[in-house]
Order: structure tokens, then C-alpha cells, then sequence
């Protein structure tokens, strides 16, 4: 368990006394406060969650022994609530602790692409601009100029670790920085700027009031040269170019010019080169980008930076003119401009050397060898089969270094040309180290042989002659891991090459090494069951204990499903392995498949499963015990095994196959769905092979007589191998042989994939615009009402907008699934009597509304609690809307706007518990003002999701009510519109509102929208 919270409190001499205490990860955090006083907070790290996990539940045992009671959490008394109300204060100390603790929590609580202030304080993220977070951003800005540079920066870290978070603060304390020129607290921005970007793809800057979009566009370019030097050298090539990437290459004409230090400038112009040279190389930008790039950087720039972009210019004309020399092989031209210092780059070496070995001409690699330019050695040596009269002619005029070894994996050139004797031998012959290992413990003798297969003659020629040039063949792998110990005569034996076996025993190869794992050459062989092998190895004077060949032989005749051997080595086999849970488990199945002794493999299936609860022992004792008839033994074993039984692993469909057969022949079935249910959704079936597991499930529901239920495993077992007849002839069906539904199912083909479709609703047989899904088959199909079979969402930035498409459904059993559950939970009137009130998103306007008065911005519209508070003057939001835009009627958000208009009709409708607070919405563009709209706090709270019905993309909802939300309507009591309970941000709306509200604007000017609700 890494989350835990409990709330205690007790009244001492008419006081509250209050205790939260709660583990996060492994950290206990305790919350004491005695009434109106400012609480303490005490933050303990532990070294791992289990340890955590004890302190905090000693925590809760004192504070019931002290006669604390366990009570709900008040709304107000949450970790980051009382962490951020702590920040109120004049005090700078104070509120630099305060600010500590909150990093502190921060950094406890954060989880990747979550930010604590979003999750536990109700901020809500924009993409486009920046958000601002209640007390935080106002008591920071009283004291932002007495605050430690240190402060400043742990506010940075804690508000940007993720480049998608676009708090206020961020650029508040930035601009601080800036202004105080402190080099070492840049450095430390631009070193979190990098934390935030670890898992970002670079090339999509949102072009927006954002904090990337301003640290890059406003901040950056007023930081010291030091700090821009550190932030373009670890910029990747995407972030730099603005051809569709970030745009950082601007921040080149500030990191320059912001500094008349030459050996700095040098440092960014080398940096700046690199880009250069890798882009232009690879042709990945226009012509004249990096023209338009330097002439930026040459408007104001100094002598020493005009001379160095020139020299950078300079090379440009001078690579196109050796490129062409290269070419054209103009020898001469090529020399010259050696002469005169332009530089090979990766590309010219690169061209050199595929013209060179495809050509077979070395007149340029040797003119450049003679200038002393060094070849990347294994790009020569990359297809040395292909080149090898080339490479041979590189080695003997000693173009190739055949000193050379890799500095990373200690390989010499041996290791290069593995798979060609002349080479090798050439090699060989010039002394280049037959012995030579790498970081693992490889020889050349030891790779070649770990690939090297019995009868392939060319690796037979080469370990003859690396053995020839005294190739050591007791060469042992040294690197950790199951290959420890590993020398050429293991793998030989593992590859069964019997010709090259015999060479390394020849060559006093050791018989009996032992690998770390475990075993020798003789026991390898007898894995491999190679009667040649074993008889070398045994004429060598090879040795194997009798006991471990023994098992080697029992467990080669188990993979091989040799059961009657496996009978014949019982008694040795269990006498001397007792309680090996393979040797066991092998022996149950034997008695099982072989000669059908149930009884026995039951008692071998039971000592497995006392061995090791697995779903491989499970399996085999329940098939046992269901043969002997042992049916409730067999249930009786799996609920006490339960929680050893893994559903996502091998054998968990048959397991559940065959308890369904233990519940359903015993007369337990409500009590069998009961425990089997929660694993139907989580185990697979196989499609290749036709399983049990689905048909035996829609045998047990057809006998609990829940067709609604039973349905979607006829249509799973139909897509694996069942047929019509196979239900027809099954007696458990026989009340639906005549169900028209049932039939119908029964004729379609179940392996055709789904096919969805939208059909809007003529809005003259019905208010209701409503999408209508119809999953296709071969005769006719099924329609059912659903408004969320598909949703669309933004991907990319802002500037670069890609819609996407996500189908609900992802199988044509899951979408029919939907469809039973629809006709089980129908109303009286069939049609849904709740609906999803959200914002209208078809205009693809991207209207944002934002709290101006600071003052308002924390009162709390989302808990339904009443706001006691009187507003004296309206509420005042902006907007980036201007003139002749239109304000959406229902706005979401932390505080909710709705229209005067919007609000009359819900009034008529007869919804009552709003409370409205007048508002004026400003402008940000012009001077346009809207006063007709009004803050709306819903009063009415229910608590209504009845979320095992309810059908989500994931296994539990977690931020938000998506794609089918079910609810419990005998708990709502006909309330037209309020919050739901177990998440507050859902606002649900009765039928009878919804359609008051359509019936009642024929002209569709209002702007909201709807989606529907299972129940």
C-alpha cells in the first residue's frame, strides 16, 4: 500500500483537537491543530514503503488508544489545503517554512504528468495560458523581493517538472531571477527546465501564454551567456530549429551578444556549428535557414562574432567544393584543400569510404591516410564479407590501425571479421591477439562457437584456424548472468556441433567446467539428448553426477509429454527430488494423461500446490478433483488458494472453465458467480484453439437465467470455434433455443470486425439530437442509443492542432455487451432519464474565461456547499474573446458560468438550488464587456455512481466520468440537476430539463451540450 489517510479528532476542554495522518510513498505525513491555531505538519522519510507503511499504522493504533475517533475529513483540512493556507502570513521566515513544506509535499505527491495542485486543490490546466493558484501566487508576490535566490528556484522546481504546467508562479519567480543577474540560480532553471522536458517530444511548443512558450521567447533570452551556453549545448536539433520544432536557435543571437567574453562566444559558436554541420548534412532544413539564422545573429554583433560566423559561412562553400572534389576523384583538388585546412566531417569521411569499398579504388583513403586523417575503422570493417579483397588490401598497406580495439566494448578487429577466414587469418598473421576478450569475458573462439551450428563447414574452418594461432579454449564469459562461466565447449555442445566439439576437446578444452547455473558439458549434452556428444565427452573422461542426469533425462521426456517414461522414473525420480515443484507437478500430469489416475495425480497435484501455490499446480489438482468428482473439494481448494491465482497468466481460462463446472454441477451457481465474475473480464481465451472457458461461462449464466449477461460469451466462444449446433445440442440453452435474440446471435459471423456508424436523429420524430450506433453483421444489425460511442481529443500544440478519434468500442462483443446492458437497465419509457451536462466544444473555439478579482478566486463553487460570503461588487472574468465572439451559456470550471438566458429556462424547468452571483466578463483584446452572465454555485450533491455497471476505456475511473456512466437512480429522488458525490466536476441533468431546454430553443441559439447515462 503506497496511499493511506485517516482524520482522528477529540473534544478536550471544548476544543477540537484534530489529527491527519497519512502515508504517501514511503513517507508519513502528520497534520496536528488544536482549533482556530495554525496546524503543525511533520514530514518523516523512511527507507522503504513497508517500513512507512508500520510507522503510520502504529500512528493509528495511538491515536485510538488516546481515545481519538475516526472521523470524515472535513473539505478544508486536506494535506495541500492546510500546506498552502499556512503561506498567509507577513512573516518571510514563516512563509519560506511554509513554502519548504509545500515543495517538500510537492515532490512526495507528484506523479508524472500529475500535478499535485490539480489533483488535491481543484486548479484546472490550460494548454494556452497560464493559471494561478490561490495564496500561493499572492503572498509570493508580498514577499517575491526579500525571498532567498534558493527559494526562488525550489518554487521553479516545484511548479515546473513538467514542461505541460503552466502555473503563474513560474514566470514570477523568473523574472526575479532575471532580474537579480544570479548565474547560479539561471543555471539551476535551465537545469530543471531540462527535469521538465524529459518525457516531453520535442517539436511541438505550444505557441501560446505558456511557460515554455515564455521561457523560450521572453525569459531566456535575458539570461547571462553561462546559463544560455548550458541550455543550447544540451539542446537536442529538434529543439533548436524552428522549422517546426521549439524555436530555441533564436536564443543564439542573445547568448552571443550578451557577453564580450571571447572564450565564451567561441564555446556558442562551436555549438551552434555542430547544429549547423549535422543539419546540413543531412539535408533536414531549407536551404537559406541557416542564412536567415546568421544574419540574425550578425545585425548587432561584435567583430569577434562577425569573424567567426564568416570562418562558419566559409566552411559551407568549402565542404560543396571538396564534396565535389571527392566526387569527381580529383586527387589533386582534394589535396589542395586539405592543405589549405578544410576539414573531412563525418559525411565527406563517410562518402570516402563507400566510394572506396564499392569502387575497390583506395586512391583517396590512402591520400588522406597520408595526411594523417584517421578512418572510423569499424565503418570500413561494417560488411567485411562484401569487401574483403578491398579490406585485405587496406590492411596490407597499412591504411587500418590493426591495433585497434573499441575504447566501449574492448573488442579488436577480430571481432569485426568473424565471419571470414582470410581476413581473420590476415589479421592473425600480423599478431593481432587471438585472445583478445571483451568487457563480458568474450574471445573471438567464444562468439564464433556460440553461433557456429553443427554441419556449417566455414565456421568449422574458422575455430580450426583460430585454434591453429593457440586460441584459448577455456576462455570463460566473466560478466554476471546466466552465461557466467560460459567457454566455447558449452556452446558447442548447445548447438550440438559435433565436429567443432571435438576440435576443443582435441584442443585440451576442460570436459567438466561448470557453469554458473549449474552445469557441465556432459549434462548439457544429455539436455540435448546427442548420443555423439555424449559419447565424446564420456571418451574424454567427461563426469556428471547420476542423480542430475537423471533429472535431466525426466525433464526432457516432460517437455516432450513422454508420459509413460515419466512413470518409469517415478521412484527414482521423487526419491531422490522430494520436493522439486517441477518434478512433482510433472508427475501429476503424468498419472492425469497417461493411464488417467486421478486419484494420484491429485495427490501429486496437492504436494505441487504446497510446494508452490501457482496457476500450474491449481490447474492440474482442480482438473483432477473434477474428474474424481470431488466437486465441492474443488471449490473448496480454490477459495483457499484464491489469492495465489493469477488471471493474466498461462492456464487461468481452463481453471476457471472447470470451477465453473465444480459450481454450476454442485447447485451453486449464485454463489460461483459470485466469486468467478470479478476474474471473467480479466482472464483471455485464446482465439487460435477452441477454449472452454466462454462457453462454460454462458452455460452458467443461462442457468442463473440472465441472458443479458449470457450473451456476450456466446458471441466470444462463436469467435473461438463454437458453433450453432454446440449451443443448440447443449442442454443448458434449451430455454433460449426459441429467444429471437438468442438466434440471432447464433446466425451472425463472429469474425468479421466491428463497423461503426453516427446517424443524427430526425429532430422532427424527437427533441433529442441523438447519435445512434449500429454494430453490422452479415444480416441485419442492432441499434441502440449512445452518445459517447466516440470521443475527440487535441493532440500536438497549440499552434499545430491534430485531431483525434478514439472508438468506445474496440470488439464487436464489447459494443453488443453495451447493448444488453441497455435493454436489462431500459426505463419504463425506454429512453435514458439522466444526462451529462457539459461545455459545447463543436464550435472549435478556443474561448478561455478567467477570474480576475484574486479575492474570488478561492471560494469553493465545486463541494455544493452553501457560500455564505456576500459578493458586494461582481465578479470580474477576462477573456482573449473579442467583439462579436460569442460566450459559450454553460462555461465549466472552478467556478461555473451559465447565461442569464440559460438560467431562466433552468428555473422554468423547475430546477431549484442555484445559487447565482452576478458577473462581468472583460475583454482582453478590446473593450468589449458582457454582464448578462452570472457565477453559478449547484447546491445539490448526491452520491449516485453505481460504477461496477458503469463501462470505462480503463478498468476504474480515475479523473473524470467517460465513455458509459451508470447510475443509481434510487438513490436521486427525481432531483432535476445536481453534482455527482464521487466526482464533483459531473454535472447531471434530468430528462425532463434537457428536454424543456431543447423544446424550448427550436432555434438552437443556446450554446451547452449533453451526453447520456446508463442506469
Amino acid at each position: 500500500m503506497t496511499h493511506l489517510e485517516k482524520y482522528f479528532t477529540q473534544t478536550i476542554n471544548n476544543t477540537i483537537h484534530y489529527f491527519l495522518i497519512a502515508l504517501e510513498k514511503n513517507y508519513t505525513i502528520v497534520i496536528h491543530g488544536v482549533g482556530e491555531e495554525t496546524p503543525l505538519i511533520k514530514i518523516t522519510s523512511f527507507e522503504n514503503k513497508e517500513t512507512a507503511e508500520e510507522a503510520v499504522n502504529a500512528m493509528f493504533l495511538a491515536k485510538q488508544a488516546e481515545e481519538y475517533k475516526e472521523v470524515e475529513k472535513l473539505s478544508e483540512h486536506s494535506v495541500f489545503t492546510i500546506a498552502m493556507a499556512q503561506l498567509k502570513t507577513d512573516d518571510l521566515v514563516v512563509f519560506e517554512k511554509g513554502l519548504d513544506t509545500l515543495k517538500t509535499l510537492v515532490d512526495i505527491y507528484y506523479t508524472r504528468g500529475k500535478h499535485p495542485f490539480v489533483q488535491f486543490l481543484g486548479v484546472k490546466m490550460k494548454d494556452e495560458s497560464l493559471v494561478t493558484v490561490s495564496i500561493l501566487d499572492e503572498y509570493l508576490q508580498k514577499h517575491i523581493n526579500k525571498l532567498s535566490s534558493s527559494v526562488l528556484v525550489s518554487v521553479f522546481q516545484m511548479t515546473l517538472q513538467n514542461i505541460y504546467f503552466n502555473f503563474k508562479v513560474t514566470s514570477l519567480v523568473v523574472e526575479e531571477i532575471i532580474k537579480r543577474k544570479d548565474l547560479e540560480a539561471q543555471l539551476a532553471v535551465v537545469a530543471q527546465f531540462y527535469v521538465a522536458c524529459e518525457y516531453y517530444d520535442a517539436g511541438h511548443r505550444f505557441w501560446g501564454r505558456t511557460n515554455q512558450d515564455g521561457l523560450i521567447g521572453v525569459y531566456f533570452p535575458q539570461f547571462e551567456s553561462e546559463a544560455l551556453f548550458k541550455l543550447l549545448e544540451k539542446a537536442s536539433g529538434d529543439m533548436l530549429n524552428n522549422d517546426g520544432g521549439d524555436g530555441m536557435d533564436d536564443l543564439f543571437a542573445p547568448a552571443l551578444h550578451n557577453t564580450e567574453d571571447p572564450v565564451l562566444q567561441q564555446k556558442i559558436l562551436n555549438v551552434l556549428e555542430t547544429y549547423k554541420k549535422e543539419y546540413e548534412e543531412e539535408e533536414y532544413l531549407e536551404e537559406d535557414y541557416f542564412e536567415e539564422l546568421l544574419d540574425g545573429i550578425l545585425e548587432s554583433g561584435s567583430e569577434t562574432i562577425k569573424k567567426a560566423v564568416d570562418q562558419l559561412i566559409n566552411r559551407k562553400e568549402n565542404r560543396a567544393t571538396l564534396l565535389e572534389a571527392i566526387e569527381n576523384v580529383d586527387l589533386v583538388k582534394i589535396e589542395a584543400l586539405l592543405d589549405q585546412g578544410v576539414l573531412l566531417d563525418s559525411g565527406l569521411i563517410e562518402k570516402i569510404v563507400d566510394y572506396s569499398l564499392d569502387n575497390k579504388e583506395l586512391s583517396i583513403l590512402k591520400l588522406c591516410n597520408n595526411k594523417g586523417i584517421q578512418f572510423d575503422t569499424e565503418a570500413l570493417f561494417d560488411n567485411a564479407e562484401k569487401h574483403v579483397d578491398v579490406l585485405m588490401d587496406c590492411i596490407q598497406s597499412g591504411i587500418v590501425d590493426i591495433n585497434y580495439i573499441n575504447s566501449e566494448s574492448n573488442r579488436n578487429l577480430l571481432f569485426f571479421v568473424s565471419e571470414d577466414k582470410n581476413l581473420l587469418e590476415i589479421l592473425l598473421k600480423k599478431g593481432v591477439d587471438v585472445n583478445q576478450s571483451d568487457n563480458d569475458g568474450h574471445t573471438i573462439l567464444g562468439l564464433v562457437c556460440s553461433y557456429a551450428k553443427e554441419g556449417n563447414e566455414k565456421y568449422i574452418q574458422v575455430v580450426k584456424l583460430l585454434l591453429e594461432y593457440n586460441a584459448n579454449p577455456n576462455a570463460c564469459i566473466t560478466s554476471k548472468g546466466w552465461e557466467k562461466g560460459t567457454a566455447p565447449l558449452h556452446y558447442a555442445i548447445q548447438n550440438e556441433a559435433v565436429q567443432i566439439a571435438k576440435m576443443l576437446v582435441s584442443a585440451s578444452a576442460d570436459v567438466n567446467a561448470m557453469l554458473e547455473k549449474g552445469d557441465n558439458p556432459l549434462m548439457l549434452a544429455h539436455k540435448a539428448n546427442n548420443k555423439d556428444l555424449i559419447d565424446l565427452l564420456i571418451q574424454a573422461e567427461a563426469t556428471a553426477p547420476e542423480q542430475a542426469l537423471l533429472k535431466i533425462k525426466f525433464l526432457r521426456c516432460g517437455s516432450q509429454k513422454a508420459w509413460e517414461q515419466l512413470i518409469d522414473m517415478e521412484e527414482a525420480i521423487i526419491l531422490a527430488y522430494p520436493d522439486d515443484f517441477t518434478i512433482v507437478l510433472r508427475l501429476a500430469e503424468a498419472h492425469y494423461f497417461f493411464n488417467s489416475n486421478y486419484t494420484q495425480a491429485a495427490v501429486y497435484g496437492n504436494r505441487a500446490l504446497l510446494l508452490k501455490a501457482n496457476n500450474n499446480a491449481l490447474n492440474i489438482l482442480i482438473m483432477s478433483l473434477i474428474r474424481l468428482g470431488q466437486l465441492q473439494k474443488t471449490i473448496d481448494v480454490f477459495l483457499e488458494h484464491k489469492g495465489a491465482f493469477d488471471p493474466i497468466r498461462m492456464l487461468a481460462d481452463n481453471i476457471i472453465a472447470n470451477l465453473i463446472v465444480a459450481y454450476c454441477a454442485s447447485g451453486q451457481i449464485k454463489e460461483g458467480l459470485a466469486v468467478l465474475s470479478p476474474y471473467f473480464s480479466k482472464v483471455e481465451e485464446s482465439k487460435r484453439a477452441r477454449g472452454v472457458m466462454n462457453f462454460n461461462i454462458a452455460c452458467m449464466y443461462a442457468l442463473s437465467n440472465d441472458i443479458h449477461e449470457m450473451l456476450p460469451y456466446v458471441i466470444h466462444a462463436l469467435e473461438r470455434e463454437y458453433t450453432k449446433a454446440d449451443f443448440l445440442n447443449e442442454g443448458d440453452f434449451a430455454n433460449y433455443h426459441t429467444n429471437e435474440l438468442f438466434l440471432f446471435i447464433l446466425n451472425q459471423d463472429h469474425k468479421q470486425t466491428i463497423e461503426l456508424e453516427d446517424f443524427i436523429e430526425d429532430r422532427e420524430a424527437n427533441t433529442f439530437n441523438k447519435i445512434n450506433v449500429k454494430a453490422f453483421y452479415n444480416t441485419g444489425s442492432f441499434s441502440f442509443e449512445n452518445d459517447d460511442h466516440e470521443f475527440t481529443y487535441q493532440t500536438g500544440t497549440i499552434g499545430e492542432k491534430g485531431k483525434m478519434t478514439s472508438r468506445l468500442y474496440v470488439s464487436k462483443a464489447q459494443a453488443l455487451t453495451v447493448y444488453f446492458n441497455k435493454l436489462k437497465n431500459r426505463t419504463p419509457e425506454g429512453k435514458n432519464m439522466y444526462f451529462v451536462l457539459e461545455e459545447d466544444n463543436s464550435s472549435g473555439t478556443d474561448v478561455v474565461l478567467k477570474v480576475a478579482n484574486k479575492e474570488y478566486d478561492g471560494l469553493d463553487f465545486l463541494s455544493g456547499k452553501k457560500i455564505a460570503t456576500g459578493l458586494d461588487t461582481p465578479i470580474v472574468f477576462t477573456t482573449n474573446a473579442k467583439s462579436g465572439d460569442a460566450i459559450l451559456d454553460f462555461n465549466d470550471g472552478n467556478i461555473p458560468v451559465m447565461s442569464k438566458r440559460f438560467i431562466d429556462l433552468l428555473t422554468e424547468a423547475g430546477v431549484t438550488g442555484l445559487q447565482t452571483f452576478p458577473l462581468v466578463i472583460k475583454s482582453e483584446k478590446d473593450d468589449t464587456v458582457w454582464d448578462d452572465y452570472f457565477a453559478v454555485n449547484i447546491i445539490d450533491v448526491i452520491a449516485c455512481g453505481a460504477f461496477p455497471a458503469s463501462l470505462f476505456k480503463e478498468k476504474k475511473p480515475k479523473h473524470g466520468i467517460r465513455c458509459e456512466l451508470a447510475l443509481d437512480t434510487s438513490k436521486i429522488d427525481e432531483t432535476l440537476l445536481f453534482r455527482l458525490q464521487e466526482y464533483l466536476p459531473t454535472i447531471v441533468l434530468h430528462r425532463n430539463v434537457v428536454k424543456y431546454l431543447i423544446d424550448n430553443d427550436p432555434d438552437e441559439v443556446l450554446t451547452w451540450e449533453f451526453k447520456g447515462v446508463i442506469h
